[in-house]
């Protein structure tokens, strides 16, 4: 039944796509108002969860901090929408990529099914350690980090709840996005845009530029910036070692259909010399009057061959033998047809002149009186 399912969608005319189409957005569209719905009535208990960072910077800085201020009227109003949206699309992201991937799945070949799998399995455990790293780790050392410098500097600390809010969760989305890396140099390896040498000659570079990237994500300490730099390198030679395995395993697949090819070339070969074996036998007993070709080949003439009777009859013919016998024949036939013409000589000068006098005398006008085929003259 399944098959028969994937059939009919690959049969699908264009409308019917778009009309899948439609009920993907729609299913997403419901699941991410049912899941905003959700979290704006548990907004208190998710409110708590989006403290964690915050209260553990406290724990860290072993002092007590004033709370995020509210600067305008309508912030808490924004906040709670900021917090309803984000933790909607949190919780309904599962839904939506189930929903896309009933959409695309039947369009895909069982191969390509195996190796999306993975791959989708793979991206989200990534996204969900960079963003655990990033809120569980980086926040509360990056925090207590900046209350150290603020008393330090004899600041007073107030911090703006939209701006924490936004903080808490866009570092962890760009966190969880850059764990996305060791996929896309995978990738990259295996459809040869880049290959392992390369990456291999520019370690440097490449850990120049992971360090700049977490200058930019991370709060501006270096502990913070550390825990980010660290594991994404980590994953970074990971990666390199993983493409590089599954860039041999793709060659030494290609070099095994390589040798499947030339067996099956090898074989279309050794059937067609047998079919033009046999049809040159039945050809040759056709001319002969039916007497067999030589079997055996090496040059015996079909003279001998028939000497041989019952003898070669009962030897199992062979074909390889015979082809070349019967090219040998045909290049002996060559030599003797070109030796032939070799062999004939141009006509003496006096002979050509002799035929071009004949020639000339056939141009003479016929006489007055011509003879009668019974030998009388006739007037004109």
């Amino acid at each position: 039944m399944a098959e028969e399912n994937e059939a009919n969608d690959g049969d699908m005319p264009f409308l019917d796509h778009l009309e899948e189409l439609r009920k993907v957005i729609i299913k997403s569209v419901i699941a991410l108002f049912v899941a905003c719905a959700v979290i704006g009535v548990f907004t208190v208990q998710f409110n708590e969860m989006l403290m964690y960072p915050f209260e553990r910077a406290q724990e860290i800085f072993k002092k007590e901090v004033p709370l995020p201020r509210v600067g305008s009227v309508f912030s808490p109003f924004f906040v709670m929408f900021e917090i309803s949206i984000f933790g909607g699309i949190f919780f309904a992201l599962p839904f939506i990529l189930y929903y896309i991937g009933q959409f695309i799945i039947p369009a895909l070949t069982q191969r390509e099914r195996k190796v999306i799998k993975p791959v989708l399995c793979a991206s989200t455990l990534l996204f969900t350690a960079g963003a655990a790293l990033a809120f569980f780790f980086m926040l509360p050392i990056g925090i207590s980090f900046s209350f150290k410098i603020s008393e330090m500097m004899k600041w007073e600390i107030l911090y703006d709840i939209q701006n924490y809010y936004s903080f808490i969760v866009w570092v962890p989305l760009a966190t969880g996005i850059s764990f996305q890396l060791p996929l896309l140099i995978i990738l990259l390896i295996y459809i040869g845009v880049l290959t392992p040498e390369f990456l291999r000659k520019n370690r440097r570079v490449i850990f120049v530029v992971i360090l700049i990237f977490s200058a930019i994500v991370t709060p501006p300490d270096p502990l913070t910036l550390m825990l980010l730099t660290i594991p994404l390198y980590m994953l970074y030679e990971a990666a390199v070692f993983i493409g590089t395995r599954l860039l041999s395993g793709k060659i030494q697949k290609e070099k095994a259909e390589e040798e499947a090819q030339k067996k099956s070339d090898d074989e279309y070969y050794r059937k067609y010399v047998e079919e033009q074996a046999k049809l040159e036998d039945d050809y040759y007993k056709y001319s002969t009057g039916g007497e067999s070709y030589p079997q055996g080949g090496g040059g015996e003439n079909p003279e001998n061959s028939s000497e041989s009777g019952s003898q070669s009859e009962e030897d199992e013919f062979d074909y390889e033998k015979y082809y070349a016998y019967s090219m040998s024949e045909i290049n002996k036939m060559g030599e003797l047809e070109s030796s032939a013409k070799a062999e004939e000589k141009p006509q003496d000068d006096s002979e050509i002149k002799k035929e071009g006098e004949t020639s000339d005398g056939d141009l003479n006008p016929p006489s007055d009186s011509s003879e009668n085929p019974d030998g009388e003259k006739s007037d004109k």
